[in-house]
């Protein structure tokens, strides 16, 4: 057709010879096109077929049993694309997904959800890795069921999940395909002899093409999923600049809470603890405050959010060295406090040189280590480093300072932590100790706690004592110290010196 077309002038200024020698080379090329085909076979093996004519004329293809290269592409990709546990989706492919949701060229919004599995971490403490990972899953497989195809369901790492789905129908119709998957997925499940009813908190983020960057969906549905979280978990929570301008305060709140623990502008008040059976004293209880501004800010609201910015460690070591300086201040006028009781958590404890460190501080204020007593709650105990905490918990009991298991009876610990870890003191919370007078079957639970703790040849302290009646049922249970607004507040360091001058 070229050769017709060049000689009927179609081509002009362009000679014969040019045109000839053009369709020689193109012909020339398709005669040794080695273009392949790639097929899979009905038996799974992989066929490479090459077509291609010789010189002559003649017509070869080649064949090439590709299948060990097609099933190590085929690994390559799974390695890279899943996640090795559970069989979902890795991180890499839910991040693909919401970047190619956010380049359509359309209006079809999308929604990503961030799952975290509560109550994880206790479980998987108290259980073993193994059932944790089993868990995980069961959890994942539910997950992909409840969801179903169109969605991708993957897992971010550790016990959280993530799901990238369509939202286009509105977010009432998510919402209720939500409710479902967490009907499928919070039911029960046999671990190790046990059964054990998963609880899921989720955070969602909505979002349309074009509107926002990917960084911003994973920060909303990470800020909602905190909401979730904060607000009592086992539920979900659709992001909204309410919950920015939340998360924006609890970063100023950090930061505020940084400026003062490297300012030293921390301080403690001091509890006093007394012996039921006299009314002597015995001791004190170290608490630390915050102000901020106007405003006291509880310790249950600032020393969470101290664990979870990373300034627990220096936060402690604030309190110990307030305790340990008022103990000095006490034992230079002549008076005796007896013995400070200070909380302490368990990053301290994970800290090699925690234990050494502590015993040198004390003997460094001339205290002796009997004058002090670290506080732990239940929860320590069940931390993943379990084995460096009883270590140190150890180091700490040789070199004469006491133990004081605080909260007994509220977390997961059981018998066998008090017969592993060196404890010499429970603390009956105070939850129980104010519905103590309330009717016989209510104070059980007390009863119970002194009983045990004698018989493991360990002191009982109540903390939240404020009436007689509760003062009286302890005393009849051998009870041996309480403390409490009954026998006093927690006081600044002047008023527990005065206190003292006066007991």
């Amino acid at each position: 057709i070229v050769r017709r077309m060049a000689r009927s002038g179609h081509f002009a200024g362009v000679g014969e010879d040019e045109v000839e020698a053009w369709v020689e080379q193109r012909m020339d090329e398709h005669r040794h096109s080695t273009r392949p085909v790639v097929l899979e076979l009905a038996d799974g093996r992989w066929m490479q077929l090459r077509e291609f004519r010789t010189g002559t004329g003649l017509t070869v293809t080649a064949r090439t049993d590709i299948t060990e290269l097609k099933e190590a592409e085929r690994t390559i990709r799974r390695q890279a694309e899943e996640d090795p546990l559970t069989g979902l989706a890795n991180r890499a492919v839910a991040v693909r997904r919401v970047d190619e949701m956010l380049a359509q060229r359309t209006s079809r919004a999308g929604a990503l959800v961030l799952i975290d599995l509560d109550g994880f971490k206790a479980i998987n403490d108290s259980l073993g890795h193994d059932a944790g990972d089993e868990l995980l899953v069961v959890i994942g497989r539910r997950l992909a069921a409840a969801v179903g195809r169109g969605s991708v369901v993957g897992r971010m790492g550790g016990d959280e999940f993530a799901l990238v789905m369509s939202c286009t129908a509105g977010e009432k119709s998510l919402a209720r395909r939500l409710d479902r998957v967490m009907a499928a997925v919070q039911q029960p499940v046999a671990l190790t002899g046990r059964t054990v009813t998963p609880r899921l908190s989720m955070g969602v983020a909505v979002f349309s093409p074009g509107q926002l960057s990917r960084r911003d969906v994973f920060q909303r549905a990470d800020i909602a999923l905190y909401h979730a979280k904060a607000v009592g978990r086992g539920r979900y929570a659709f992001f909204d600049h309410h919950m920015l301008r939340a998360t924006e305060q609890r970063q100023q709140a950090q930061d505020c809470l940084r400026e003062a623990i490297d300012e030293d502008r921390l301080f403690i008040e001091l509890q006093p603890q007394v012996r039921l059976a006299t009314g002597a004293h015995v001791g004190f209880e170290a608490l630390v405050r915050w102000q901020r501004g106007d405003r006291l800010v509880p310790p249950s609201e600032f020393v969470q959010l101290a664990e979870e910015c990373g300034l627990i460690v220096p936060l402690g070591n604030r309190v110990i060295d307030h305790a340990l300086r008022f103990m000095r201040s006490m034992a230079s006028r002549g008076l005796k406090p007896g013995r400070i009781a200070i909380n302490v958590a368990a990053a301290q404890l994970k800290l090699d040189d925690f234990a050494d460190t502590l015993v040198a501080q004390v003997a460094g204020h001339g205290l002796a280590p009997t004058d002090i007593e670290v506080e732990v709650t239940e929860t320590v105990l069940l931390d993943r480093s379990a084995q460096q905490i009883g270590r140190t918990l150890a180091r700490l009991h040789e070199a004469g300072i006491a133990i004081s298991l605080d909260d007994f009876g509220t977390g997961y610990a059981s018998l066998a932590h008090l017969k592993r870890f060196q404890v010499d003191r429970l603390k009956i919370d105070r939850s129980f100790v104010a519905d103590i007078g309330m009717d016989d079957h209510r104070a059980v639970i007390p009863r119970t706690i002194v009983s045990l703790a004698h018989s493991l040849g360990m002191d009982v302290v109540a903390e939240g004592i404020e009436n007689e009646r509760q003062l009286d049922i302890l005393k009849a249970y051998d009870c041996d110290i309480g403390q409490g607004f009954l026998f006093a507040r927690p006081m600044p360091p002047a008023e527990a010196e005065a206190h003292l001058r006066s007991v």
